[in-house]
């Protein structure tokens, strides 16, 4: 059977293309239109199947998602491409690049801005065109799995959108981060990427069933995993550091809302000799907190807060990633990505999720300050060749 390959809880305002990948903006009755030898009424049957809540007199009912997103590879035709199991789950893997590129490029303390990997599910629907809404969903069992089929004849949605999921997101991604992923070659480091987006992914579903100390033993493993390291926070800090320091500029102990004595003393067994070093094992005693508990024993807290860690690890990842490609020759890194790496450990001065006066996340203090520098930096380059003022010039 052909296959339909849709993100049904977003949204596109026009079409894009990354590498082999076009997404096509769908709206329910209108648009695309046929799709290859597919249909508008096939279309909206299949993702007729995924539904928002009406929130009418019958606060039961349901009705179909308006807008979605439709993914296509170079070559495609829906009805007569038909794809091997292997095929799909290849597809679906380049599809969490683009998921992970996604949630990078997401601002935090903003409505419309702010996305999660729930949000930004990908599906491969097989299908009929006598029947495209009836559905085949395969179900996991730790002695295997199961197969739950729907006909499609009761003409009514079968998924409804999770409450943790916004209907106001448009997609959209950091296209040059999503490329080079997209062409990493097949390889150890293609491999270790795809592993650590998949945690990654896991770790940024904000859904309630999935507790914060399991968010943070995913992210742990996803910066071990992108870096090569072992489960011993040494090795980790070795390697995260070895990446990262050519990055970060010099060391500078910031004073501002948490006071430098605080980290350092906080992790004086470890002699920091800058704060990202503080933080990295800041963020592995909450791993370590999540993933064993503190068996009986009560150990100091860390300086930030879990919620912290998980914010600022969920940003910083994808910075993360693009060092190592650049270190690879296969990305470069934009005078953005260099000034956000240069301030970044300006973060950890402040309690990020914590307002100041006028009710804003001190998170958005350190990203106004990097945004300054780089208004400066246009302005200086744009400015460079401008011919110097002569002295009446400047008396007037």
């Amino acid at each position: 059977m052909p296959t339909l390959f849709f993100m049904p809880w977003t949204a596109m305002n026009g079409p894009g293309h990354i590498g082999p990948i076009s997404l096509v903006p769908y709206t329910r009755g209108s648009a695309p239109g046929t799709l290859g030898k597919t249909s508008q009424v096939s279309l909206d049957a299949i993702i007729g199947n995924y539904a928002d809540r009406a929130f009418v007199n019958d606060g039961d009912s349901t009705v179909p998602v308006k807008r979605a997103v439709i993914l296509r590879w170079r070559g495609d035709d829906e009805r007569e491409t038909i794809l091997t199991d292997d095929e799909v789950q290849e597809r679906l893997q380049q599809t969490q690049l683009l998921v992970f590129a996604a949630i990078s490029k997401r601002r935090y303390g903003w409505f419309l801005d702010y996305c999660n990997s729930d949000g930004l599910l990908v599906t491969a629907q097989h299908y009929r065109e006598d029947n495209p809404a009836s559905t085949a969903i395969r179900t996991r069992r730790r002695d295997g799995g199961g197969i739950n089929y729907m006909t499609g004849t009761r003409g009514r949605p079968v998924f409804l959108r999770p409450l943790h999921v916004s209907d106001r997101y448009c997609f959209d991604l950091d296209g040059e981060l999503a490329l080079a992923l997209l062409n990493v070659p097949a390889g150890p480091l293609q491999s270790r990427i795809k592993d650590a987006v998949t945690m990654f992914i896991r770790a940024n579903t904000d859904a309630n069933e999935v507790p914060e100390s399991a968010e943070i033993v995913f992210m742990r493993a996803a910066l071990e995993t992108l870096v090569n390291a072992t489960h011993q926070t040494a090795d980790l800090k070795q390697k995260l550091m070895a990446l990262m320091a050519p990055h970060l500029g010099p060391a500078e102990w910031h004073d501002v809302h948490i006071a430098p004595e605080k980290w350092r003393e906080r992790w004086k067994k470890y002699k920091p000799t800058r704060p990202f070093e503080a933080w990295i094992d800041d963020f592995c005693h909450w791993r370590n907190e999540g993933a064993h508990g503190t068996g009986g024993q009560q150990h100091e807290p860390g300086v930030w807060s879990l919620s912290n860690h998980l914010m600022f690890t969920s940003w910083f990842t994808s910075r993360i990633v693009k060092c190592l490609l650049a270190a690879e020759g296969l990305y470069t890194l934009t005078e953005e990505d260099k000034d956000e790496l240069r301030n970044s450990e300006l973060f950890f001065t402040y309690d990020i999720l914590a307002q100041d006066d006028s009710k804003q996340l001190y998170w958005h203090a350190v990203l106004g300050h990097v945004q300054t520098l780089q208004l400066a930096n246009y302005l200086r380059e744009a400015t460079k060749d401008w011919p110097e003022a002569t002295e009446e010039e400047e008396e007037d």
